[in-house]
């Protein structure tokens, strides 16, 4: 990571980065163990490197039936 890189990105830059949709992700950011920074009731960010290891984490897994 350079020195001008953020920790923390927004949800429409987490989405552009995963291929996510922004509403699968403010769905995910009020899930327990999800890397999401809630900076007021209405702002959120989420801090990216945890967010990249999240996605890692459940890479190949398959989809709850």
């Amino acid at each position: 990571m350079t020195a001008l890189e953020r920790l923390t990105i927004s949800v429409d830059e987490a989405a552009d980065l995963s291929g996510f949709g922004r509403d699968a992700l403010y769905d995910l950011c009020h899930t327990e163990g999800f890397p999401a920074i809630w900076v007021t009731q209405r702002r959120v960010r989420i801090h990216r490197e945890q967010f990249i290891q999240w996605i890692d984490e459940r890479a190949g897994k398959t989809a709850p039936a």
